[in-house]
């Protein structure tokens, strides 16, 4: 299952994907995440965006 997250300040969308999943994920994740959060601007996010931050069962369900 995937979570919310509601964005706490401005940042740009690499900093803020790289905050949230880590570094190092795999391109499948990092794919995954971009689908999910279609709805922001790849570069920049505001305060109060909501941020879909899917989980490592999510990838998996999300194919089947």
């Amino acid at each position: 299952m995937a979570q919310g997250y509601i964005n706490d300040r401005t940042t740009d969308y690499h900093s803020l994907k790289s905050r949230l999943m880590g570094i190092g994920i795999s391109p499948q994740h990092s794919d995954h995440f971009d689908v999910l959060n279609r709805h922001l601007r790849h570069r920049l996010v505001s305060l109060g965006q909501l941020v879909i931050v899917p989980d490592a069962y999510s990838l998996s369900c999300s194919l089947e």
